[in-house]
């Protein structure tokens, strides 16, 4: 045997060896080399680790009543079965406590949600472990505008949440502008601090949830911006979107992780081309990775995510129900039916997880 066939069962191995670990085994064993992380973005990789493992992977639909007394919890995963076939999301109220409503996931099976039974309180949990840990109020006087939350460690357990809100009523050199304040909690020390952004914005785009890539974590804001925040040096960032985008409806845009680089997909007005997927470049700019005209995404209401690593499956919510496509064949499609409620929330967040219990508190 020579050596590119010693290199090539080398290679199938680890690919092996990988569609069996686990989550966390699988984020450390990505940051080995380039070619460890390229196995992970190869199509079959993902179908055949959720496979093997029978671990989550898929999207949670959170609908909280306008009176707080009622959520909603709706796990959307790929049907296995044949692409024609239906499903029905999965209720998985009892995964959480009462009136929960979601802030920000990550993909190691963590949630930030904040809890309305008369004042907020917030927590931290592993829905598919059922456990929940209270964490202390950040400052409840500022008007919340984005969250997230970083897993820096597994053993012991250590998180980051990131907290971006501003001052109500409080008067600004500029006529609409706020300026942005930020409480980082961390559970090694389990307290709130306060960071400077010195960032002013206008408003926030409430609608999509902050998106991780790496050690930055990314908002989409309503004035053509991205908000970043860079974890090792906890300083932050805002850039431009692309000029496309510029006085376009900004509902027609959702960030994403493409392969592990900031992504925007969009959907433009223009029918000759259904999505547009642009990447963030390291000198600073945007550039079109592609314009895909699908017939399963001229049914989207909202701008597509990507499913699996190697950017190969969109998740689509329609105003009905939510679609699995595969970009490059229109005519592979699982279908996912919505109750009523569930059809009209916008919001919806990419969840990871398995099924080991973990200590919240990350006993330092």
């Amino acid at each position: 045997m020579d050596s590119d066939d010693d290199c090539k069962l080398c290679w199938d191995m680890i690919f092996e060896i990988l569609t069996r670990t686990s989550l966390r085994t699988l984020d450390t064993c990505k940051c080995v080399s380039k070619k460890w992380n390229n196995l992970v973005y190869e199509s079959s990789f993902t179908p055949l680790y959720y496979n093997r493992t029978n671990n989550v992977s898929g999207y949670i639909i959170n609908k909280l009543t306008r009176r707080y007394d009622h959520s909603i919890y709706v796990l959307v995963t790929m049907p296995p079965d044949h692409p024609d076939d239906k499903t029905t999301g999965n209720k998985i109220d009892n995964y959480f406590p009462e009136n929960m409503n979601i802030l920000a996931s990550c993909n190691q099976g963590l949630l930030c949600c904040e809890k309305h039974y008369y004042k907020t309180s917030y927590y931290v949990g592993k829905p598919t472990t059922r456990q929940w840990q209270a964490l202390p109020n950040p400052k409840l006087r500022f008007i919340t505008l984005g969250f997230a939350i970083m897993v820096l460690g597994s053993a012991p357990l250590r998180f980051k949440i990131i907290r971006l809100s501003y001052e109500p009523n409080h008067k600004l050199r500029w006529p609409g502008m706020y300026a942005l304040r930020c409480e980082i909690f961390d559970s090694k020390s389990w307290c709130w601090s306060w960071k400077q952004t010195g960032l002013h914005l206008r408003c926030f785009d409430y609608s999509h949830p902050a998106v991780c890539v790496g050690k930055s974590v990314y908002w989409l804001t309503d004035g053509d911006n991205v908000v970043s925040f860079h974890e090792p040096d906890e300083s932050f960032e805002k850039f431009s979107l692309p000029q496309v985008v510029n006085k376009s409806r900004i509902n027609s845009c959702r960030l994403v992780n493409y392969k592990g680089t900031l992504g925007m997909t969009r959907l433009p007005e223009e029918r000759d081309k259904v999505m547009e997927l642009w990447l963030r470049c390291n000198n600073n700019g945007w550039t079109l990775e592609m314009a895909v005209s699908n017939s399963c995404l001229r049914r989207s209401c909202y701008p597509p995510d990507f499913y699996d690593a190697a950017g190969r499956i969109v998740f689509i919510k329609t105003c009905k129900e939510a679609m699995f496509c595969k970009l490059e064949d229109a005519g592979s499609v699982r279908k996912v039916d919505l109750d009523q409620a569930d059809r009209i929330c916008k919001q919806y967040f990419q969840y990871r997880s398995d099924w080991e219990p973990v200590d919240l508190r990350g006993r330092w």
